[in-house]
């Protein structure tokens, strides 16, 4: 399973900011109890050396005028200074406490700071390693991706694994050949075939009342029209999805950029598409049958992925055509294609890759599902 470390990263860095900006506002309010407590002690020190006065003064009375004694101007400022030190004191003491506590905020916020700071080393360091496991694994893929090729051979002993092979994709074909025939006959039967007779009876109705009941008849001429659209809707719809609209004299590039625009119109999805200016020429068979492995595999990503960006990049390698397409949704499972039907869009994309003689991975990259086939040109 892949990471994505740059969103780590980002995240590691806007946790520093945020721990970086409260140290500093932390050390700023630091500051400012140490000047406030500063003041503090500068006037204590005023208030002691005032209070040492008017003691003095106080005593000197009480030995000429003992035993009387008057509270003078001089005793009240004396009991003004003694009761500002006691309130001086507190603040002080209170100011000391707020220093602490600050400091210990400071202290605890570095330490945070500095892990952070090792932690994007460490992510660094991370993302280096997976960037080499991953060019690890994509050429082991690739490697497997080579291994599965089609290839003929010509030793006895291959040949019957070959034609036992053969004889279970063609059996799976004729069987998909069927279904869908099946599946077409009954679509016809249920939206077009059973409208239709109904159509016609409603017609046969509105000809006898058309004079009589002119107000019935128009209600029943407009329930005729709309099963009309409705029969319009489900032919196209079915003949779309036998690819009747696609033109047999459009090159693979057209095909492809005709495709791509479609799926951009249809569906709320970001496309980054690659595609070469120069491909070479292809039969149309081949076109069509690159043209239904892409709406299987778009398809499924539309339903399934959730995905709002996708990644098309087409190259020619090796006397092939090179398809990888990557979405960044909810990921495929392992066990997809096994939990998936018979007749479903991943068991048709493997009937279709063995009759172009092709190849086909799909993997989960931890992000999203990437797909990858090719097709030889000849």
């Amino acid at each position: 399973m892949s990471y994505d470390f740059n969103k780590i990263k980002i995240a590691n860095r806007n946790s520093l900011t945020y721990f970086n900006r409260l140290k500093e506002e932390h050390t700023e309010a630091l500051q400012k109890l140490k000047s406030s407590l500063f003041e503090v002690h500068v006037r204590m020190e005023e208030i002691s050396k005032t209070q040492n006065i008017y003691a003095l003064n106080t005593n000197y009375r009480k030995n000429i005028f003992s035993p009387l004694h008057v509270e003078n101007d001089e005793t009240k400022k004396e009991n003004e200074a003694k009761a500002e030190y006691d309130a001086l004191k507190e603040k002080r003491d209170l100011l000391e406490r707020k220093i602490d506590g600050e400091q210990i905020q400071i202290k605890s916020l570095i330490t945070r700071c500095n892990q952070l700071l090792e932690a994007e080393k460490q992510i660094q360091l991370l993302k280096e390693t997976q960037t080499q496991q991953d060019e690890e694994m994509n050429n082991l893929r690739q490697k497997e991706f080579d291994d599965n090729a089609f290839e003929f051979v010509d030793d006895e002993e291959n040949s019957k694994k070959f034609e036992e092979v053969q004889k279970e994709h063609i059996q799976k074909i004729e069987m998909l050949h069927l279904f869908d025939q099946t599946y077409l006959s009954s679509i016809l039967n249920q939206q077009v075939r059973g409208p239709i007779d109904q159509n016609m009876h409603k017609l046969e109705i509105i000809k006898e009342i058309l004079v009589s009941d002119p107000i019935q008849a128009k209600l029943m001429l407009e329930d005729v029209r709309s099963s009309g659209q409705a029969i319009s809707h489900a032919l196209l719809d079915q003949l779309e999805k036998m690819d009747f609209f696609l033109e047999d004299k459009d090159s693979l590039h057209q095909t492809l950029e005709n495709f791509l625009n479609q799926m951009k119109n249809e569906h709320l999805v970001d496309i980054n598409q690659k595609i070469p200016d120069q491909l070479p020429d292809m039969d149309f068979i081949k076109i069509l049958y690159i043209y239904r492995l892409l709406k299987i595999f778009f398809d499924n990503i539309y339903q399934h992925s959730l995905s709002k960006k996708i990644d098309f990049i087409c190259s020619e390698q090796n006397h092939s055509i090179e398809f990888s397409i990557e979405d960044y949704g909810k990921g495929i499972e392992d066990s997809a294609k096994e939990k998936s039907k018979w007749y479903s869009g991943l068991h048709r994309a493997d009937e279709i890759i063995f009759i172009l003689q092709g190849r086909l991975s799909i993997e989960n990259t931890g992000h999203g599902t990437r797909v990858r086939f090719s097709v030889p040109v000849k």
